[in-house]
């Protein structure tokens, strides 16, 4: 079911026939689903599992099974984007796969995400757990905090250390003013910072996704009044994202 759709957010089984996707929606096996530039999408599955759908993205739901022992068969097609995946522990015959045209990662409970480019990159960060990401030349297994990547010609590389989570400066709570600035402290290694805010602690609703060179962001008219929870993930050179930082909440006036 589809927690959160912001922005252009469409869903179909024909990719050529897509159609806006709505809040509350349900997603059978084999539906193709799609975020165009500046929006993003939530989807929780029927084990628990949570995906969230990044900007510029276009996934398909393969075949999506559970039985009451919790033993699932789940397969999603990444056909180009970055998604994040909260996996929750199956049962002992499960399989967790997420497929792009180059590789394969395969859990039964962890936390991920997987990027894939149009010039044939896979790129897997590990947040939890451990995920086995397979190529067409090889295997590697990436630890939590760890990343590596499938090139076109198929050969996974050594996993790398993903950077530091950020610091989170301010504000931690209270109320806030019309275009406050949201502070960090810097990560070294980082080129860019992604900044999430969301309506809730676990980001599946009503999201905002800003990109910042430098380790603070202002706050224009994008978000309304109310409760809102912040996080940063910093990003290195060749596109990996590290460890996100502490969530905390403030109140936009």
């Amino acid at each position: 079911m589809l927690t959160s759709v912001h922005g252009d957010v469409k869903a179909g089984k024909n990719k050529a026939t897509l159609e806006p996707a709505r809040n509350g929606q349900t997603l059978a096996s084999y539906t193709y689903l799609t975020t165009g530039s500046g929006s993003c999408a939530g989807l929780t599955l029927a084990d628990g599992s949570h995906i969230q759908l990044d900007s510029d993205t276009t996934v398909l739901l393969g075949r999506m099974w559970l039985n009451e022992k919790m033993d699932r068969e789940v397969r999603i097609n990444l056909l180009k984007g970055n998604f994040a995946v909260d996996v929750t522990k199956g049962g002992t015959s499960s399989n967790f796969d997420v497929v792009t045209p180059n590789a394969v990662a395969g859990v039964r409970g962890t936390q991920f995400r997987v990027y894939y480019d149009v010039k044939g990159t896979t790129r897997l960060e590990t947040l939890d757990g451990t995920v086995e990401l397979k190529g067409s030349k090889g295997t590697v297994w990436v630890n939590r905090g760890q990343g590596s990547r499938v090139l076109a010609g198929g050969l996974p590389e050594k996993p790398r250390q993903l950077l530091l989570a950020s610091e989170l400066i301010s504000p931690l709570k209270g109320d806030v003013p019309a275009g406050v600035v949201l502070k960090w402290n810097p990560v070294k290694g980082a080129v860019k910072y992604d900044l999430r805010i969301a309506r809730d602690a676990e980001f599946t609703s009503e999201i905002f996704v800003a990109v910042s060179e430098s380790p603070m962001y202002q706050l224009g008219s994008e978000i309304a009044a109310g409760k809102w929870f912040w996080r940063v993930i910093a990003v290195d050179k060749d596109g990996y994202r590290g460890l996100p930082s502490k969530i905390y909440s403030f109140e936009r006036k």
